[in-house]
């Protein structure tokens, strides 16, 4: 039985990706481990399993057992070990630059959501010898009922129905620009104000002190962290 894809992390890793060509990224991979990672807390905010105060991450103690996927229980038990770590942190401890022992639950989530698709059935792997292992999606649909759920949304704001989840899909697309590499029934320039928009009401629609209220701020982190990769040393 395939499963569903539900998580945001997954969602803008296939948006990331280009399904014509093999899979291959549309963005530097650099760029979306960051993108990634912010993915996974913005999947725990949605999960009522994280908070965010005064810029720290606090786990809600309410809230107990594993997260929805292994990936986000990794991250999770990360942040319940840790004193309550930055929000910046965890979302700069997912560049590749960074040292990593192999114990680091915010890196190589690029190769380990890939992982986590091929084990959902929503990827298949294709071996070859002497050349990479080829990618291709099981339903040739999924990416594009995934756009197609976007173009809606940007389409129909601001009189659309309240989506918690498509606002944050749209927060995080627009935190790597993703929006450039899409057919939209605007142009990018067009596309980014809306998607702007979107983040911004993000608080007001989640209420005040909700988890997501973060979300502008979260987007404003990936962005600088992303920016940051220019003038790294690799």
């Amino acid at each position: 039985m395939v499963r569903r894809i539900s998580s945001l992390r997954e969602k803008v890793w296939l948006l990331a990706h280009d399904e014509q060509n093999d899979l291959r990224p549309l963005i530097d991979v650099r760029a979306l481990g960051i993108g990634l990672a912010a993915a996974t807390l913005t999947d725990l905010l949605l999960q009522d399993r994280i908070y965010v105060k005064h810029g720290l991450i606090h786990t809600n103690r309410e809230r107990t057992g594993p997260a929805a996927d292994p990936i986000a229980t990794d991250i999770l038990a990360a942040i319940t070990e840790e004193p309550a770590p930055r929000i910046a942190e965890v979302v700069r401890g997912a560049r590749v630059d960074l040292v990593d022992d192999g114990n680091n639950p915010y890196q190589r989530l690029h190769e380990r959501t890939l992982a986590g698709l091929v084990a959902g059935g929503h990827l298949l792997e294709q071996h070859r010898r002497l050349r990479s292992t080829r990618y291709q999606l099981a339903d040739s649909h999924l990416v594009t009922s995934i756009r197609a759920d976007l173009r809606s949304q940007l389409v129909r704001h601001p009189r659309g129905k309240c989506d918690p989840a498509m606002d944050c899909l749209c927060a995080l697309v627009l935190s790597l620009n993703l929006h450039s590499t899409m057919v939209f029934p605007f142009s990018t320039e067009e596309a980014e104000p809306i998607l702007l928009d979107i983040t911004g009401r993000i608080p007001a629609r989640a209420g005040k002190d909700a988890p997501l209220t973060i979300l502008p701020h979260l987007v404003q982190v990936v962005r600088y962290a992303v920016g940051d990769l220019a003038t790294a040393a690799f």
